[in-house]
């Protein structure tokens, strides 16, 4: 990790990690698909390459368990808000209201998938969201349902807004 304020940010954060910001992390040169399978990360054949699912299987409590060793996107990532952080353009209260209100925002988001039906916690947060819309749209759903469907389509536009504008611009789910 690089400065306090930083290092202090990105702990409370995660979610570069956790499957809120990524579908996946592409591997690049200078990564070892299979050093890191070793490592107990997960991945998936994408074209010629590979990617590290998310979340990451190595992502406990906040902190990375394979941080020395991890792919070459995950070293060189930094979020919109950890740049405007470290360039002085947000203060550091400021930033982390940003991480509690999106870290808050994709707790809903969970919260309503559980209630939808959803329980997979391997898959990241824009694929359950979208297995949950496409399982819901092939039966008729009772009125709480419904409800529960509508809240959850709302806080997902929500959290994305949020991830795109202060975190990941114009790339949500894309690495």
């Amino acid at each position: 990790m690089r400065s306090d304020p930083a290092e202090a940010l990105c702990l409370a954060c995660g979610l570069c990690c956790n499957g809120a910001i990524f579908r996946d992390v592409k591997l690049t040169t200078g990564d070892n698909a299979v050093s890191l399978s070793k490592l107990g990360l997960s991945f998936k054949r994408t074209g010629p390459g590979f990617a590290m699912r998310q979340p990451c299987t190595a992502f406990h409590g906040g902190k990375c368990g394979v941080y020395e060793d991890r792919p070459v996107h995950c070293r060189t990532f930094e979020c919109v808000t950890l740049k405007r952080l470290l360039n002085r353009d947000l203060e550091s209260a400021t930033a982390h209201k940003l991480v509690k209100r999106a870290r808050r925002d994709v707790g809903s988001v969970n919260r309503l998938l559980t209630e939808l039906g959803d329980h997979d916690k391997t898959a990241s947060l824009q694929a359950r969201f979208q297995e949950t819309m496409k399982r819901c749209g092939s039966h008729p759903l009772t009125a709480i349902q419904a409800e529960a469907l509508s809240r959850l389509t709302i806080s997902m536009h929500k959290l994305n807004l949020l991830l795109s504008r202060e975190f990941y611009p114009n790339a949500v789910n894309q690495v």
